[in-house]
């Protein structure tokens, strides 16, 4: 179990910070997208672009095995690139 948690800990550290932060309030922390947008001080449609890679697989924990896979083959550049 350690090791899980050392894996999502070092995954999320890996995502920039605005990610991780919409991340951790909705995925983690459990807030809705309306009420993490407020904590976060921004729009409701950037909260819900910076979670768009993960929103559609559905549950908590397969956004986290998404997360924990794109961190794995080295993909989180190319998941959370500005363009």
């Amino acid at each position: 179990l350690d090791a899980d948690a050392a894996r999502v800990r070092a995954a999320l550290h890996a995502l920039p910070s605005s990610q991780r932060e919409a991340f951790v309030l909705c995925d983690i922390e459990g807030y809705t997208d309306l009420e993490a947008a407020a904590i976060a001080d921004v729009p409701l449609g950037t909260l819900k672009s910076r979670l768009r890679h993960y929103v559609k697989l559905g549950t908590m924990e397969q956004r986290i095995e998404r997360l924990l896979g794109d961190f794995r083959w080295g993909r989180m550049d190319e998941v959370f690139s500005v363009g």
